[in-house]
C-alpha cells in the first residue's frame, strides 16, 4: 500500500495511528504522529524520483 493511500485513510479516520504505523513498519516507541509526518515529508521529497 502506498504511503499516500495510508495517510489519506488515517486522516479520514479509517485507520488508527497505531495501524498506520504498523503498516509502515515504524517503531511504536516513537509517537505515531511524528512517524506519519516524517513519512509524508520523505514521500514529498522523493516523489519526483519514482
Amino acid at each position: 500500500m502506498r504511503f499516500e493511500e495510508l495517510y489519506g485513510q488515517w486522516t479520514e479516520d479509517k485507520l488508527t495511528q497505531e495501524e498506520a504505523a504498523r503498516i509502515l513498519g515504524v517503531s511504536e516507541r516513537v509517537p505515531s504522529q511524528i512517524n506519519i509526518e516524517a513519512q509524508l515529508i520523505i514521500s514529498q521529497t522523493f516523489s519526483g524520483h519514482n
